[in-house]
C-alpha cells in the first residue's frame, strides 16, 4: 500500500491507462415519448392517483396540483407488477406524501418502475418515506426512465439501499433535482440513488444531508453505472466508504461530477469517492469543502481508498482534509497496489521516466458555481 498526496491528473499512467473512451448516456427525448402517448387518463385527486394501480400499463397525466395530507399512501405495484405506463406531471406537484412502512421492501410512489415505464415533469413538495430496503421517492427500483422531475423537502429513511429519487436504479435518471433533502440508511445511502447500475445525467442535490454506517454518497451510495454532469451541495456522515459523490465506486464511469460541502466519517472518506475500485473511470471531477476522517490512513481530499487499476484523470480538489485531528495534504489516502502481470511494464516503465514517480504536477482548482 502506498500513500500519496497530489492533485490527480492522469493517475491512470501508473495503473494501466485504458484507451477506451466511455461515451455519456444518450439523452432521452421527451418529444418522442409524448408522440406515442394517445388519450392519457387525467389525474386530479389523490383518489385518481391511487387508481393507477388498477392499470399499470396505461398513460396518465396530472391535471392539477394534488395534496396528499391525511392520505394513507401505499406504494403502487410490486416487483412482479411494475409500472409500465407513462406519468406526465405537466409541471404540477404532488405534496405532503407520507409513507411509514419500516418493515417493507420497495417503498416509494411505485415499488418498481419497469423498463417501459416513464415518469416525467413531476414535482414533489414535502415527502417522507420510511421502509426497510429499496427505498426512494419515486420508486424502490427503477428500470425505466425518470426525466425532469424535481423534489423539494424530502426525508427518506431505510435499512439498506436508500436514495433520494430511487433506491436501486437500472434505468435512466435525467435532468432531475432535489432541494432540502435528507437521506439515511444503515448501508448504501445516496442523495439520488442508493445503488446504481444505470445512467445518471444532469442531476443535482442542494442543501442535502446523507448518512449511513457503510457506503454513503452525496449522489450514489454504491455505483456500477454511468454518472455524468452531477452536482451535490450537502453534508455527509458515516462510518466507512463515504464520498462526496459516491461512497463505494465498484464499477463504471464518473465524469464532470462536483461536490461542495462537508464530510465526516471514521475511515475511507474522500471529497469525491470513499472507496474507488479497479474497474472504474473517474474523470474531470472536482471537490470543495472539508473532509474529516477520525481514524485510519484511508483519507483523501478526493479519494479515501483506491485500488490499483482505476483510471483517474483531471480531478482536482479545494478541500481541507483533517485526519486524526491533524490537517494533512493528500488527495488519495491509500492506494492498494497488488501484483499483476502488467505491473512490470506499466508500473516500472513509468517509474524510470519520472524523477519522482508518486508526485504528479499540481494544478489550479476548477472554478465552480452552484449552478
Amino acid at each position: 500500500m502506498v500513500g500519496i498526496g497530489a492533485v490527480l491528473v492522469g493517475v491512470g499512467l501508473f495503473f494501466g491507462l485504458r484507451d477506451d473512451k466511455v461515451m455519456p448516456p444518450q439523452r432521452i427525448r421527451l418529444e418522442e415519448i409524448l408522440a406515442e402517448v394517445k388519450n392519457p387518463i387525467p389525474i386530479r385527486t389523490a383518489e385518481d392517483f391511487d387508481l393507477i394501480r388498477d392499470d399499470l400499463s396505461a398513460d396518465y397525466e396530472l391535471g392539477r396540483d394534488i395534496d396528499f395530507e391525511g392520505v394513507d399512501f401505499q406504494p403502487i405495484g410490486d416487483r412482479n407488477h411494475p409500472f409500465l405506463g407513462t406519468l406526465n406531471g405537466k409541471g404540477y406537484s404532488l405534496s405532503n406524501i407520507h409513507m411509514d412502512l419500516p418493515s417493507e421492501e420497495g417503498v416509494g410512489l411505485f415499488r418498481q418502475i419497469g423498463e417501459a415505464g416513464v415518469v416525467y415533469d413531476v414535482k414533489i413538495r414535502k415527502i417522507s418515506v420510511k421502509g426497510d430496503s429499496l427505498v426512494g421517492t419515486f420508486a424502490g427500483t427503477n428500470q425505466g426512465k425518470i426525466v425532469n422531475c424535481k423534489i423539494n423537502d424530502l426525508e427518506i429513511d431505510g435499512r439498506v439501499t436508500v436514495g433520494g429519487i430511487v433506491g436501486r436504479n437500472y434505468g435512466n435518471l435525467q435532468d432531475c433535482s432535489i432541494k432540502n433533502g435528507k437521506v439515511s440508511a444503515d448501508c448504501m445511502a445516496g442523495g439520488i440513488v442508493g445503488r446504481n447500475y444505470g445512467d445518471l445525467l444532469n442531476i443535482s442535490i442542494k442543501n442535502g444531508k446523507v448518512s449511513a454506517d457503510y457506503m454513503a454518497g452525496g449522489i450514489v451510495g454504491r455505483n456500477y453505472g454511468k454518472v455524468f454532469d452531477v452536482f451535490g451541495e450537502l453534508v455527509l456522515e458515516g462510518e466507512t466508504a463515504v464520498g462526496g459523490v459516491v461512497g463505494y465506486f465498484e464499477k463504471g464511469t464518473l465524469n464532470n461530477c462536483r461536490f461542495v460541502g462537508n464530510l465526516e466519517c471514521y475511515n475511507k472518506g474522500g471529497g469525491l469517492i470513499g472507496t474507488l475500485c479497479s474497474k472504474t473511470d473517474l474523470i474531470d471531477s472536482f471537490a470543495k469543502g472539508k473532509v474529516v476522517v477520525s481514524e485510519g490512513d484511508n483519507a483523501g481530499r478526493l479519494i479515501g481508498y483506491m485500488l490499483e487499476g482505476a483510471k483517474v484523470e483531471n480531478c482536482r480538489s479545494n478541500v481541507v482534509l483533517i485526519q486524526r485531528g491533524v490537517k494533512v495534504e493528500k488527495d488519495v489516502g491509500v492506494i492498494y497496489h497488488y501484483p499483476s502481470f502488467s505491473e512490470v511494464f506499466d508500473y516500472e516503465l513509468e517509474r524510470e521516466n519520472l524523477e519522482h514517480p508518486w508526485q504528479i504536477p499540481d494544478s489550479q482548482p476548477l472554478k465552480l458555481t452552484s449552478e
